[in-house]
């Protein structure tokens, strides 16, 4: 069973239905072995999430992690695993995969204590001036601070308040913290998919 509307949910319709899936759109008659829903901005399909919990499914959502706060909703309907939009469409399929054949081991909880983490750090990334990001960026690119201001041409003593400025921001005390946590946080793009699957649809 495959929910959702546009790109993503008619090349993962397809997709799965290469990979030997039997898809079929939601709504029809019979009992599905799986569920994958891929959640427009607005909708979370808790609704249909908790009417499969009795039936116990693997229950696959397909969303951006910074709509944290869609993927926690759709966990606590039932969900059980949650994949990143942001991956390369390949990447992505395979999750969806995984999430059909393998069940979490640590459970719900720890799915759901994972995502409100993940809000709480692009939080705190999203309450970084454009500069302070540029800043960070450059770090996690293995420039240091004199690199910095040399390409920027500003002084040191600048990009070094940036840098305490961005740590302060961030809760982190180095510079390697900042940069780890950066790197959790996806960035605000649309998967890229394959061409010859890039038609519009709804599959429910």
């Amino acid at each position: 069973m495959v929910g959702g509307s546009g790109d993503l949910a008619v090349a993962l319709f397809a997709a799965l239905s290469a990979s030997g899936y039997h898809c079929r759109r939601a709504r029809v008659d019979g009992t599905p072995t799986g569920a994958v829903f891929v959640p427009a901005a607005d909708e979370t399909f808790a609704a249909h999430i908790a009417a499969l919990a009795p039936l116990d499914l693997p229950v696959v959502v397909v969303g951006h992690l910074r709509r944290a706060g869609n993927l926690i909703t759709a966990v606590t309907a039932g969900a059980t695993a949650v994949v990143d939009t942001g991956l390369p469409f390949t990447t992505l399929l395979a999750a969806v995969l995984a999430g059909l054949t393998r069940r979490t081991p640590t459970g719900r909880h720890a799915l759901l204590a994972a995502l409100e983490q993940r809000r709480r750090e692009i939080a705190l990334v999203d309450r970084l001036t454009p500069r302070e990001r540029e800043v960070l960026t450059a770090l996690g690119e293995g420039l240091t601070a004199t690199d910095i201001a040399g390409a920027d041409r500003v002084s040191v003593a600048t990009v070094r308040s940036h840098i305490r400025a961005l740590l302060r921001k961030l809760g982190v005390t180095s510079q390697l913290s900042a940069v780890a946590l950066a790197r959790r946080v996806p960035a605000q793009v649309a998967p890229e998919l394959p061409e010859q699957i890039r038609r519009s649809g709804q599959f429910w």
